[in-house]
């Protein structure tokens, strides 16, 4: 049996082998093996760029908060019809997910050949956690994938400094893969829905999702230096 099937006997199973990992109720962190563990996208918001969280916060005062809750919501609502179609081979479409999800029906149906496993937990002994959308292997190439789903109204490709934070989400994901349930990745895609037109994709081969690691451990450590800096001047 391969790695990979191994792991989805586990999953499937409940096998005390499987990790105990909980997301606590608040969102707010996750319950693991070794304590609790802030999320992969808490440490990625607190190291942005001054230019990103300046463009943030600028949309948060132009941008109503219901319409803020409904862009989360719409995410979520996404991400559940995407595990769904996967699980089933059915769509579970609904007028809330607008454009987003028709934009990324037809690269989905075309590539992914087959989910290893989705929104899955993970940890690592270097102090974070998280969710994964979805471990798979895709038509165009042989690698297993690690593949994230996002949606956003404006693109994402016509300003690349936004991929960066995606990127090394992807990374971070990568890294917890590896050690929560030994298995490695080497190819990484963002699918990346639209309200209209045809959705975003971005593919990054092993190398660059080495580099990724690589950067989201950079970021990682200055989170913990913000944190040390913080706990001394409380």
């Amino acid at each position: 049996m391969s790695s990979t099937q191994a792991l989805k006997v586990m999953m499937k199973s409940g096998t005390t082998d499987q990790p105990k990992i909980k997301r606590k109720p608040d969102h707010s962190g996750y319950e693991t093996p070794l304590g609790l563990m802030p999320p992969v996208t808490t440490v990625l918001s607190a190291t942005s760029s001054p230019e990103s969280k300046a463009a943030l916060e600028a949309w948060k005062k132009r941008t109503p908060v219901e319409y803020q809750k409904l862009g989360a919501m719409r995410g979520t609502w996404v991400h559940s019809a995407c595990e769904h179609y996967h699980e089933t081979g059915e769509w579970k479409t609904h007028l809330a997910h607008g454009g987003y999800l028709e934009s990324m029906k037809p690269w989905i149906e075309a590539n992914i050949v087959e989910s290893v496993l989705m929104e899955a937990p993970i940890y690592h002994e270097k102090g974070f956690s998280g969710t994964f959308d979805n471990l798979c292997f895709c038509s165009e190439w042989p690698e297993l994938t690690l593949l994230d789903y996002k949606t956003s109204k404006r693109s994402k490709l016509a300003n690349p400094t936004y991929l960066h934070g995606y990127l090394a989400q992807l990374g971070a994901y990568s890294l917890g893969l590896q050690y929560t349930y030994d298995i490695r990745p080497d190819k990484g895609v963002l699918c990346i829905g639209r309200p209209t037109g045809s959705a975003e994709i971005v593919t990054i081969e092993a190398d660059e999702l080495r580099q990724q690691e690589r950067n989201f451990l950079r970021r990682l450590d200055l989170f913990h230096e913000q944190l040390s800096q913080a706990a001394q001047a409380a």
